[in-house]
């Protein structure tokens, strides 16, 4: 669960501004576990860091395509989500978009709380889909349906139980700030507004 909303990308000001060489060792990457390539900080975001967005892209494809049998539904999720936030970091909002549609799962049907979870990550999507759309009207509405999401029953434990560094990314709905943040910053580039903190209550 902690997997779908951990964020993507916490550039390092300094090295984003020496650009350092943008290579990894790619045959090294594709032993890493699942959880490691994309959760830790040895695997794709150590490129995502130094700003190296269009490699940080490419290498997780590459995960995914050669790990493509073994990935859970959840890993290839986030897996479409992150290359997906890569391509719209570097400015191709055209192949991402596709990409973080590819990581919207249906609403399940194995109980309310599970169906609060597909449809709180649903609505986060549509809502980054619609900024990378420039449709106002799109987004705005994402934002409501996120807000007005229940939260399931577990999640106060969940939350209590997070680092204390994660609460408020945590903070159900989650990704509200983040949608908040791309309201605040609409019309600007993703690379910006992903980390735009939202100055006006929405909508």
């Amino acid at each position: 669960m902690l997997a779908l909303f951990l964020a993507a990308k916490a550039v390092d000001p300094e090295m984003a501004e020496t650009r350092p060489r943008c290579s990894v060792e790619v045959a090294q990457m594709l032993k890493l576990s699942e959880f490691d390539f994309d959760q830790s900080d040895r695997g794709w975001r150590i490129l995502a860091r130094r700003g190296c967005d269009h490699e940080a892209a490419e290498l997780i494809k590459t995960y995914r395509e050669a790990h493509f049998p073994d990935v859970n539904y959840s890993g290839l999720q986030m897996s479409y989500w992150h290359e997906g936030q890569e391509r719209a970091f570097e400015g191709r909002n055209d192949l991402a978009i596709p990409l973080l549609l590819a990581s919207v799962q249906p609403a399940k049907s194995d109980g309310p709380e599970a169906r609060s979870v597909a449809l709180a990550w649903t609505h986060y999507a549509l809502a980054t889909v619609g900024f990378l759309n420039r449709d106002l009207h799109a987004l705005r509405a994402e934002r409501e349906r996120l807000a007005a999401v229940s939260e399931p029953a577990f999640y106060e434990g969940y939350y209590k139980a997070a680092p204390a560094d994660l609460r408020a990314a945590l903070k159900w709905p989650p990704n509200l700030n983040v949608v908040d943040g791309l309201l605040a910053c609409f019309g600007k580039p993703y690379s910006e507004a992903y980390g735009c903190k939202a100055q006006t209550a929405f909508p």
